[in-house]
């Protein structure tokens, strides 16, 4: 079942064709004046847990998402309903929304004007869309889609995530609806024109004098914390892979929830990342589900679309492997994404003196020329994304480049590619964010460089605090985490070995698309969806004859766009 708890406001009467077949048969909570106001929430095991309604003296106050912790109150205080908290700060006038901390999107309507706020998460991780021109608020973009026609293809925005692999500031595929930007408080007349748009939380970079053991302790205490608030609820479900981040997860919440399940998959039998998972989940006493990456591709599509809305190329999302089983065994998941971002560096060099021609040679795609050759496009034409965010952040970032790297690769690539991938959990269960939360947020502001370089603060954290699973192999390298610096299996030597191994044992599938694309049958769909365009056949002409990750990305986006009725 879908957990997609979705609002439309508009100025006009809502055509029932807009609403996702997803939410049939879901009625509107408040129709407020002129403003038709729905919001649903039809997944049963929901019960309104991830939207909410009120009705001030003043306000209409409707929240999507989940609230982690308002001012002093935790999620974890069962005693308090923090949604009643936060509409009693509205109504005395006390609201302020940097008090308020999850993974949200708050909708305040004024009753005696109808003016309408919209106010985004510090990080923006819960979507929503709007369009002046058509009259429409939502965060679902499937319905701004159905309204435009190709006149309103923006194509600019298109180069940009073709090149990229995602949307670029607040742009969309039409020039006329853009996506709500992250720590954002927007503002809209009772015809929904905009009127006043505000960042209303600006970071500050401000690392302090600290040694490891100090910030180690810090750590543990923070994301426990954190890790507290989100997993005491029944039905709480714990991915695992073979890195670090789901690795600092598990290793807290099984000190406080000993009745969590947990799965991991791999695209092949007997891979190394649910083999390591496996043992994570053994260590830790976890009921543990694996599953190997199926060729779901083509049959669920349409789920696929109407998840990620097409904001991230379509062969991405592995979480669609789980929505079935997520569905039967679960209310939330906890999708550890952006821990590696934090607890890592950008890798910027005194060298690099030109950001924005870094960041380009960062995000850009291998195989993002062969579109641009499609379609042809010049990309010269191309302007500079990030150059505004470059010059605000820079300053933001007590002049770290790298730093500043961090905050823009936060602000663009997970907003616009991870939080779309993340939607897709929502096929089956709704997702807990423990590396978006303010607090953990506040808490890298104050760590230098020095200390999370090279995943330094993860490792030393488990080794001290969770020595049992810092035994077990980080995949990244093949050894453990006492060990790793020794020979692994980024040496030259390791790779050499494999290569010949592969010769002997055959090819091993690494990638999604290798699922997806390969194969007769496979094959044969593409060509069927493609038969009619040329330019596409001579792209998949070059896939099968050179397979490798350029033509793979090429393909994954040019059917996207495909699926998207944009070519």
């Amino acid at each position: 079942m879908h957990c997609f708890p979705d609002l439309y406001i508009s100025r006009s009467e809502l055509n029932p064709n807009l609403i996702n077949s997803r939410l049939n048969g879901a009625s509107p909570q408040a129709i407020i004046n002129n403003l038709q106001i729905n919001c649903f929430a039809n997944f049963e095991l929901l019960n309104k847990a991830y939207s909410d309604f009120c009705e001030t003296s003043e306000y209409f106050v409707v929240i999507l998402g989940e609230i982690y912790t308002y001012r002093k109150y935790r999620l974890s205080d069962r005693s308090v309903n923090l949604f009643q908290k936060l509409s009693e700060d509205i109504q005395s006038k006390n609201f302020d929304i940097n008090n308020l901390n999850g993974h949200f999107l708050l909708i305040l309507i004024e009753k005696n004007d109808n003016i309408i706020h919209v106010y985004t998460n510090r990080l923006g991780t819960f979507h929503g869309y709007y369009s002046q021109e058509l009259g429409l608020i939502t965060s679902h973009f499937g319905s701004l889609k159905q309204l435009n026609g190709i006149e309103s293809v923006d194509t600019d925005a298109i180069k940009k995530f073709v090149k990229y692999g995602f949307f670029t500031n607040d742009t969309t595929y039409f020039t006329n609806c853009k996506i709500f930007s992250p720590a954002t408080h927007y503002v809209f007349d009772k015809d929904l024109k905009l009127i006043n748009q505000e960042v209303y939380w600006n970071f500050k970079y401000s690392p302090e004098k600290v040694t490891m053991k100090q910030v180690v302790a810090r750590y543990d205490k923070v994301l426990t914390e954190v890790m507290n608030d989100l997993i005491l609820d029944e039905s709480i479900v714990l991915p695992i892979s073979g890195g670090l981040d789901s690795r600092n997860t598990v290793a807290i919440a099984t000190k406080i929830n000993e009745n969590l399940k947990s799965y991991s998959y791999g695209l092949y039998a007997d891979n190394p990342e649910t083999r390591i998972s496996n043992k994570i989940a053994n260590t830790r006493k976890l009921n543990f589900k694996s599953e190997i990456i199926s060729n779901y591709l083509f049959d669920r599509k349409d789920d696929i679309i109407d998840a990620v809305e097409g904001f991230q190329y379509i062969d991405g999302t592995r979480q669609v492997q789980m929505s079935e089983w997520l569905s039967n065994n679960s209310k939330n998941v906890i999708a550890a994404h952006w821990g590696d971002v934090w607890n890592d560096w950008m890798e910027v060099t005194e060298s690099d003196v030109d950001l924005n021609n870094f960041l380009d040679k960062k995000f850009a795609k291998r195989g993002y020329q062969k579109v641009f050759k499609y379609f042809g496009w010049d990309e010269s034409e191309l302007n500079k994304p990030f150059e505004k965010q470059i010059i605000d952040f820079d300053s933001r970032a007590n002049g770290d480049k790298d730093f500043c790297i961090k905050m823009i690769k936060t602000f663009q690539w997970s907003h616009r590619w991870t939080m779309a991938s993340i939607r897709a959990y929502q096929l089956g269960s709704f997702p807990r964010l423990p590396f978006y939360d303010n607090r953990i947020v506040d808490f890298f502001m104050t760590i230098p460089l020095d200390i999370v370089k090279d995943r330094n603060l993860q490792i030393e954290y488990l080794k001290e605090y969770h020595p049992d699973l810092a035994k077990i192999v980080w995949q990244e390298y093949g050894r453990n985490l006492f060990n790793y610096k020794g020979f692994n299996n980024r040496h030259i030597i390791f790779r050499v070995y494999k290569k010949i191994r592969s010769l002997f044992t055959g090819k091993v599938i690494l990638r999604n698309w290798e699922v997806f694309y390969l194969g007769s049958e496979n094959e044969k769909r593409l060509r069927e969806i493609f038969k009619e365009d040329s330019r596409a056949i001579e792209l998949l002409n070059d896939f099968y004859a050179n397979p490798d990750g350029a033509n793979g990305y090429s393909i994954s986006v040019l059917l996207t766009l495909k699926f998207m009725h944009i070519i």
